[in-house]
């Protein structure tokens, strides 16, 4: 089963200050905030154990690329729409001195809204023509 969303640290500032200045219960602390008993109890816990509100940092592989060089990715693909990914990563290189795969630079692509399509050769005939 996936991890839920924890609680904002406003609302474990209001936990502990229930919980300290009030004196009330954790069950009762739950109710009046609309949360559930576990998560007000680990809100609590975690703040004895650590003395402050905020989440400690997750653990993960960090990002190849910077959001500054993302958006000189997406230049490159603005200025000509036509180029497959692999054109792309060998460019990103050359600017930016980045080297990452193709799937990589579609996936950052794709984060910022530009989705993998065909571009056509010509537009549209108009209803005037």
């Amino acid at each position: 089963m996936g991890k839920a969303k924890s609680l904002d640290s406003t609302v474990r500032a209001q936990v502990v200050a229930l919980k300290e200045i009030r004196g009330l219960s954790l069950n009762d602390i739950a109710k009046k905030l609309k949360k559930s008993r576990h998560a007000v109890q680990n809100a609590y816990k975690k703040h004895l154990e650590s003395n402050t509100f905020t989440e400690k940092p997750r653990c993960g592989r960090p990002r190849m690329s910077t959001l500054r060089q993302d958006r000189t990715l997406k230049r490159l693909v603005i200025t000509n729409r036509r180029l497959s990914s692999k054109i792309l990563s060998r460019k990103w290189h050359d600017v930016g001195g980045l080297l990452i795969p193709p799937k990589s630079v579609r996936r950052r692509l794709n984060k910022q809204g530009l989705n993998g399509r065909v571009a056509i050769k010509k537009p549209f005939i108009s209803k005037i023509n």
